[in-house]
């Protein structure tokens, strides 16, 4: 019965060995200090591109003549628009026909 127990608690532990020689094979191979310095970068593509236009592209926000981080200063143009006239009939009192009228005659009257 002893027996059993050792050997279940063999399989645990040389997974665990397996997985660790594998990790270890990996990064202790060649080159494991640029392998750990490229995962730093993973997801941050967009602060990567921010860097490249700094420095390549000579972005107007990053340009010569202004200051770090400045940016540009064009006030906002009012982007409103007003609305088109109402078609509203030229008196609201006024009835739109004589059959209106006729009604309006009877009930207020």
């Amino acid at each position: 019965m002893t027996l059993f127990v050792v050997l279940g608690s063999l399989s645990p532990a040389s997974t665990r060995l397996q997985n660790y020689q594998r990790i270890h094979n990996y990064y202790c191979q060649d080159k494991w200090s640029q392998k750990l310095k490229f995962k730093t970068y993973i997801n941050k593509e967009k602060g990567t591109q921010e860097i490249v236009k700094r420095l390549f592209d000579n972005s107007k926000k990053y340009g010569t003549s202004n200051t770090v981080g400045a940016k540009n200063q064009n006030p906002n143009k009012s982007k409103h628009v007003p609305l088109p006239p109402a078609d509203f009939p030229s008196s609201p009192s006024s009835p739109s026909t004589e059959a209106d009228h006729c009604i309006r005659k009877c009930l207020f009257s």
